[in-house]
């Protein structure tokens, strides 16, 4: 699976406060915006876990969810 990571900041003019973007685009154009709080995004069939500047394939909503609980249970 092919993509491109660009870091972007909110808003058109530079504000050291304000709130850094990652966005993802995938090979197919699609961008998706990995900042936020942990969630599951279904795009073309296909099932990613996005967050916390995370991009994860998952094979099915099941897994996404594994996938979150998972990552939950390492948070601190």
């Amino acid at each position: 699976m092919n993509w491109l990571v660009n870091i972007r900041k909110n808003g058109a003019s530079f504000n050291p406060s304000a709130e850094i973007m990652t966005i993802v685009t995938l090979a197919s154009g699609e961008e998706i915006d990995t900042s936020g709080g942990l969630r599951i995004l279904e795009i073309r069939d296909r099932y990613y876990v996005v967050g916390q500047d995370l991009l994860i394939f998952a094979n099915s909503r099941e897994e996404a969810r594994e996938e979150i609980r998972k990552l939950k249970g390492l948070e601190c």
